[in-house]
């Protein structure tokens, strides 16, 4: 595993059109084989990242959203609601070019110290049911499966430490 420093800063709206280039950047792939012109692929792809980044700030309004740098070069997004003692990992994105370098153990290990610190009872998340290799990455870090699901995405749940004593 190469290592490398990864900061967090809280986004601003100054962000979006960095985190939409993120995120199509993840999605691209899907429409590989559409014969749409790249300009259009573009545009839906910025359609779906407002979509969903208004989804998120309208059903978690007290949620931390950061993005991740690497020598102040955004890489990715961590999205966290911390506002009851069940957090939630809302979203985790990495850039392609910075995936399998342990960044995302280091920010769920990041958010599992500070959970316990806080006193949280656990951190819940959703993970795509075809996402195997990202499935593997939370069971490794201590997440279970919490419930069935809705076809799409798989519930998780990792029980903070001082949470089982309790």
């Amino acid at each position: 595993m190469r290592s490398c420093e990864i900061a967090l800063r809280a986004a601003s709206s100054e962000d979006l059109p960095v985190l939409a280039g993120l995120y199509a950047q993840l999605r691209m792939p899907e429409l590989l084989f559409t014969p749409w012109p790249q300009a259009e692929k573009r545009a839906f792809f910025d359609a779906q990242f407002r979509l969903q980044h208004d989804h998120f700030v309208r059903q978690y309004p007290r949620a931390d959203f950061w993005v991740a740098l690497r020598d102040e070069v955004p890489v990715g997004r961590l999205y966290l609601d911390r506002s009851t003692l069940d957090w939630r990992i809302i979203d985790i994105l990495l850039a392609p070019a910075w995936r399998e370098r342990g960044i995302g153990s280091r920010l769920i290990a990041w958010v599992q110290q500070r959970a316990i610190a806080a006193g949280a009872r656990g951190i819940g998340l959703a993970v795509a049911v075809d996402n195997r290799r990202a499935h593997a990455l939370y069971a490794r870090l201590g997440f279970s499966e919490s419930d069935a699901g809705d076809g799409l995405h798989q519930p998780m749940w990792w029980q903070a430490p001082s949470a089982l004593s309790a």
